[in-house]
């Protein structure tokens, strides 16, 4: 990211590359850092609300860094969904399953990070990431996109939204359904 970052790439192909690995470790626990802090903040505050100057004094490290590593509080959010997308697919590696119960047992597991995006209605911006991220880095995804038409496609991103959806409503009840 820190090596893409620049005048010459455009604003929207930064924020699909925002969860990409830092160049260095500690750069990546700065960053985790900066996204823990600003989810800390968030069980208390509107994202709206929550400045970088907080969100630095939260972390213990200055905006100078903030800056070098995002552009907004809302570009960490989005690294922060982007990191656990990327954890969900750990889980999934991990487990040696893939599927809907896979993904159901991580949001369970990570149920506050799903609450407070549910709380701050970010859920609108989860839907975006995870189809971003779908149509980036899940192979299996991108061949059956590849094979399908464009109405076949809209099916497809209209599934999943439905899938989201459902994840959140959920979220709201308390997990009280079980995942079967």
């Amino acid at each position: 990211y820190n090596q893409r970052k620049g005048t010459d790439v455009p604003k929207t192909e930064r924020r699909a590359i925002v969860y990409l690995k830092c160049v260095t470790e500690k750069t990546e626990k700065k960053k985790k850092c900066f996204e823990d802090a600003l989810l800390g903040l968030m069980r208390d505050v509107e994202l709206d609300k929550i400045s970088v100057v907080e969100i630095c004094e939260a972390a213990g490290i200055t905006r100078r860094i903030f800056y070098r590593l995002f552009e907004t509080k809302y570009d960490c959010l989005i690294s922060a969904i982007d990191h656990k997308l990327l954890a969900s697919e750990t889980y999934q590696s991990k487990t040696g399953r893939r599927g809907f119960c896979q993904v159901l047992e991580f949001i369970k597991e990570e149920r506050d990070f799903f609450d407070l995006l549910g709380k701050g209605n970010h859920i609108g911006l989860f839907m975006d990431r995870v189809l971003e991220y779908i149509n980036k880095e899940n192979a299996y995804v991108k061949h059956l996109m590849g094979i399908y038409g464009s109405a076949e496609k809209e099916l497809l991103i209209f599934n999943i939204s439905g899938f989201i959806g459902l994840i959140f409503y959920w979220g709201s009840t308390n997990y009280e359904k079980s995942i079967e």
